[in-house]
């Protein structure tokens, strides 16, 4: 995704992050979210978007404003998933 001429690039969230992320009650894992509630699911994935790209890559208002939701979704769906990719392989280990 590129913001002002600058590349981010989608990563796993490291230990602390995701500490984080599970003390705002977001992570889906130890938080879940019901599913067949659409209103429920949809804020909740805004949330973990807005968690994202503002406290893990530091992005302001200015910035936000200059990608469009579906590039911001995109963005934190991929973050997600490195994310619990990596949980999968450690957990194997």
């Amino acid at each position: 995704m590129k913001i002002d001429n600058k590349e981010l690039k989608a990563r796993p969230l490291s230990w602390t992050e995701r500490d984080a992320l599970i003390e705002s009650g977001l992570d889906v894992v130890y938080s879940p979210v019901n599913f067949d509630n659409q209103v429920e699911y949809l804020t909740r994935v805004r949330k973990i978007m807005s968690f994202i790209l503002k406290e893990v890559f530091k992005l302001n208002d200015k910035e936000l404003n200059t990608i469009s939701d579906k590039d911001a979704t995109t963005f934190a769906r991929e973050v997600m998933e490195l994310t619990y990719k990596e949980d999968a392989k450690t957990e194997k280990n």
